[in-house]
């Protein structure tokens, strides 16, 4: 059965329809997804600058104080995660409270993180 967005309150013969009002959901349950990034040529072309400016320049940097694998699982995980979150919010154009935007910071460095961990370890066992 489909759900209705109507409810009809009956009163003898007359009939009135009133909305539904929607359920809030909670903002980790909004934001906690890829669903908020536009996947067209312009948002493309900047995430791989963002991928390539992190790659490139900035976790080189982070090699010179920490270990090589940690700086590369947390250089992807947080800087990476940070540059795309931040690109994607100026390319959509919207505000974000602070919540929403640590919710899709967390969720989009987490699985950064993870990924560039499983690499690691792929190319050690490989090794």
């Amino acid at each position: 059965m489909s759900k209705f967005d109507r409810k009809v309150e009956r009163t003898k013969k007359e009939y009135t329809f009133t909305k539904k009002k929607e359920e809030k959901k909670s903002v980790f349950k909004d934001n906690f997804h890829l669903k908020w990034i536009q996947f067209n040529m312009p948002t493309i072309i900047t995430f791989v600058i963002a991928f390539l400016i992190s790659t490139l320049v900035l976790i080189p940097i982070l090699m010179n104080f920490i270990n090589s694998e940690i700086a590369f699982v947390l250089g992807h995980g947080l800087i990476t995660g940070f540059l795309l979150v931040v690109s994607a919010c100026l390319i959509n154009k919207e505000k974000l409270s602070l919540p929403a935007f640590l919710t899709r910071y967390f969720f989009i460095g987490s699985l950064l993180a993870l990924v560039s961990f499983l690499s690691l370890v792929i190319t050690s066992w490989l090794n």
